[in-house]
């Protein structure tokens, strides 16, 4: 596979974009072939309310892509073909209505919140058999009586994207997808 070179980084070794020297470790990026989407555009905002599609696609157009820590909204719809790594602290949040598909799956800490559904969007994930609670928001903290956070949007949201990974998968044998929590419990306020 031919190496492609980093737009961010010039032959010398200075850097394009002086924002992608707060926002990632150079020399880990370039080892793994991850694209920063600092490295393609000064425009990308973190900031959860700013429309990060842009850039996240023309990260995505070179290979994997890395997001730095921050929320990245996005307001329509958008598919991503390569796999997505998520530094902690990363977030996508699509607006409401709003489907973003990972077909190259993803790379995140299993207790890392990485899908913020709280504007009303979803997600379809693909080239993945499983998913964590903790990445859509789930917090197992519920104590009797009635104490703790309400997972019940989140749990939905993990169950309806690992059903969506199960059908999807059907077709090439694997008929699995899997939906973990970690130990606690988990408060629920609707049915």
């Amino acid at each position: 596979m031919p190496v492609v070179p980093n737009p961010g980084i010039r032959i010398d070794g200075k850097l394009n974009n002086p924002k992608a020297a707060t926002r990632k470790n150079l020399s880990t990026d370039m080892k793994v072939g991850r694209q920063n989407i600092f490295d393609y555009t000064d425009s990308a905002v973190s900031d959860g309310s700013t429309d990060a599609r842009a850039a996240i696609l023309a990260s995505d157009a070179v290979g994997p892509v890395l997001l730095p820590p921050g929320t990245y909204a996005i307001a329509s719809n958008t598919a991503i073909t390569n796999r997505i790594t998520f530094d902690p602290g990363a977030k996508l949040k699509p607006a409401s209505g709003v489907t973003i598909t990972l077909s190259g799956g993803y790379i995140a800490e299993n207790t890392q919140h990485v899908f913020d559904i709280s504007a009303g969007g979803s997600f379809i994930i693909r080239n993945m058999s499983e998913l964590w609670g903790a990445h859509f928001g789930a917090i197992g903290d519920y104590s009797y009586p009635a104490t703790g956070t309400d997972n019940s949007t989140v749990l939905q949201a993990l169950f309806d994207t690992t059903n969506e990974m199960a059908q999807a998968v059907g077709s090439v044998a694997r008929k699995q997808a899997w939906a973990k929590l970690h130990p606690g419990s988990y408060r629920c306020n609707s049915g």
